[in-house]
């Protein structure tokens, strides 16, 4: 069942009872269409943007709804919207179906092995571990080599200069 999104605008001078009215009226026509309403979201008076209907202010209110067909009760809306006083404009969006992130299955971890170090003659205790212990070491062998392209051999320039008479130059 696809999941859509109904923003209505209503009469900001609507009074409690007339706005729940309305919001009743179109949970009921939801409802015959075999819709389901999942969340009825009031957010109150707002100030519009611009001018609709010579009003400055509208009371918003967001049904988020699922519904099986969805041209029956869109053109059933919009007529609805038309005929009454109470509701300014509407809008019907759908929302796109979220697919699930798919996580990549890590490797299983490889047990690590740390090799018992050799007795050192030197009481030096700041010393690093050794690479097999340290978790995130890449084995050198799995470095690739960095090549660096050979440098450019410089231009043979000539320190000739055409000569502009066409004749034979004097050294």
């Amino acid at each position: 069942m696809p999941t859509y999104e109904c923003v209505f605008i209503l009469h900001p001078q609507l009074t409690d009872e007339q706005t729940t009215e309305t919001i009743e009226q179109i949970k009921s026509l939801i409802g015959q269409h075999q819709g389901e309403v999942m969340n009825v979201d009031i957010w109150g008076k707002k100030r519009l943007s611009y001018q609709i209907q010579k009003m400055r202010e509208g009371f918003f209110v967001l049904f988020t709804i699922k519904l099986e067909t969805q041209t029956p009760l869109l053109a059933e809306m919009e007529r609805l919207v038309k005929l009454s006083d109470a509701m300014i404009r509407h809008m019907v969006v759908k929302v796109p179906a979220i697919k699930p992130a798919v996580e990549k299955e890590a490797p299983p971890a490889e047990p690590e092995k740390v090799e018992a170090a050799a007795p050192e003659s030197s009481s030096d205790s700041s010393s690093a571990p050794p690479v097999a212990a340290l978790p995130d070491a890449v084995p050198p062998a799995a470095v690739p080599p960095v090549v660096t392209p050979p440098p450019a051999a410089p231009s043979q320039a000539t320190d000739e200069k055409p000569s502009s008479q066409g004749g034979t130059e004097n050294a």
